[in-house]
């Protein structure tokens, strides 16, 4: 069983080695993981017309810091979840696939019925592992990334356990 840590002065350092160990998504964002990025993210909320609650986390398994997770409670609707951002350290270890199962499990747990995501069309590594996971296609979008504009597939996997 991992750990999920709110990130605070103390940890942050760990959360920043974790954006440092994924430089190849950066890449694809045309972003460079910095403390600065850290700090955006921790803070992004979308509009909504409801009650937004987000949940960013240090994942530990061990004590040792092995990932970062960014969720929107209640986004985009009332009792659905959006994972922003699942960042993981050590790859082909089977964390990716253990937190989202454990997360997603504590989520039905709650009452959430649904989970969406959204994964850069240039990140076909992201895609399949989300679609191994049981995660559909049902939209593609474009945003704004470092003003530039992205194409996003967005994904979705109903929750029941």
């Amino acid at each position: 069983m991992y750990t999920y840590e709110k990130i605070t002065t103390e940890n942050k350092a760990k959360a920043l080695a974790i954006y440092f160990q994924n430089t190849a998504y950066f890449a694809l964002t045309d972003e460079s993981p910095t403390s600065e990025s850290l700090e955006n993210d921790l803070k992004m909320l979308p509009d909504s017309d409801h009650k937004v609650k987000k949940v960013y986390r240090l994942i530990t398994d061990a004590q040792k810091a092995i990932g970062v997770m960014d969720l929107l409670l209640n986004y985009p609707e009332a009792h659905q979840v959006h994972l922003g951002l699942l960042l993981i350290g050590e790859k082909n270890k089977g964390h990716g696939r253990k937190v989202y199962q454990e997360v997603a499990q504590q989520l039905v747990e709650a009452g959430y019925t649904q989970i969406q995501l959204g994964v850069l069309q240039k990140n076909g590594q992201a895609f399949k592992f989300w679609t191994e996971l049981d995660f559909v296609k049902f939209k593609e979008t474009t945003v704004m990334i470092n003003q530039k504009e992205a194409k996003i597939t967005m994904m979705r996997q109903e929750l029941s356990y």
